[in-house]
């Protein structure tokens, strides 16, 4: 299953790494970055059931873990200075 949503070009490895998770045993995810106040990343994707009958959207109410690992990366991708919030 592809993932939905919007990835500017800058950020394209995040869909990449999103893409393997959803082909992988991940049942359904989301993601959604904001680097300087614009929305950088808003993707998801996969099932929200086990029984994966029921698409994950874009509106799918889910549980919020944190963004530390998100500022990480986006460290990696050459964004050392923004100011990042995961949405």
């Amino acid at each position: 299953m592809q993932a939905q949503g919007t990835v500017k070009d800058a950020f394209s490895a995040v869909r990449d790494e999103f893409d393997k998770g959803l082909h992988s045993d991940e049942l359904g995810a989301c993601v959604a970055l904001d680097v300087n106040g614009e929305t950088v990343v808003d993707l998801w994707g996969g099932h929200r059931d086990p029984e994966r009958t029921s698409p994950w959207t874009r509106d799918s109410i889910v549980n919020y873990i944190g963004d530390h690992g998100c500022h990480g990366e986006l460290m990696r991708l050459g964004e050392p200075d923004a100011s990042v919030h995961a949405v």
